[in-house]
């Protein structure tokens, strides 16, 4: 039964390397600026998600056949060691792999999400240096009253949310 668990691994490890291969192209196109590209990307990892998603089910629904419980939350080293002799080594060189792809996966996608904050500070300057006209509120000389300054369209959008 734990042998059948060995190709949703794998797959698994599949689906994180076309991951890992989609991060590093997302980082050529947020530094390129191509948005178009960028989505059609975002596109294929909704995909991929959604597989990973289904082998995440079927790994659990093994987990649980294997252990007659409905207890799913059994880490991949508990698994490893409840498992026959002769699959342990191929269930630890699966971890190890699986690990290391997901290690690398998050140090692309916080490269990339730096990356994204480096852009728009830099489209916030440019709007800035654009519109130099919307000055920033400050005290006047006291016994006049201010304007209320009327809303610049830039102001409706907030980049920090």
């Amino acid at each position: 039964m734990i042998n059948t668990l060995i190709p949703i691994i794998e797959n698994m490890i599949a689906l994180h390397r076309q991951f890992n291969q989609l991060a590093i192209e997302k980082t050529d196109v947020i530094k390129d600026g191509n948005i178009k590209r960028l989505d059609k990307i975002i596109n294929k990892e909704e995909g991929l998600a959604r597989q990973l998603e289904q082998l995440e089910k079927q790994r659990l629904q093994i987990i649980s056949d294997f252990q007659g419980s409905e207890q799913t939350d059994v880490g991949f080293s508990a698994l490893i060691e409840q498992a026959p002799e002769d699959v342990q080594p191929t269930l630890q060189a699966l971890q190890e792999q699986l690990t290391k792809e997901v290690f690398l996966l998050k140090q692309q996608n916080d490269l990339n999400q730096e990356l994204l904050k480096q852009s728009l500070a830099w489209v916030n300057m440019n709007l800035n240096l654009l519109d130099p006209g919307s000055k920033p509120a400050t005290y006047g000389h006291p016994g006049t009253t201010a304007k209320p300054q009327q809303p610049t369209a830039r102001s409706r959008f907030d980049s920090k949310a």
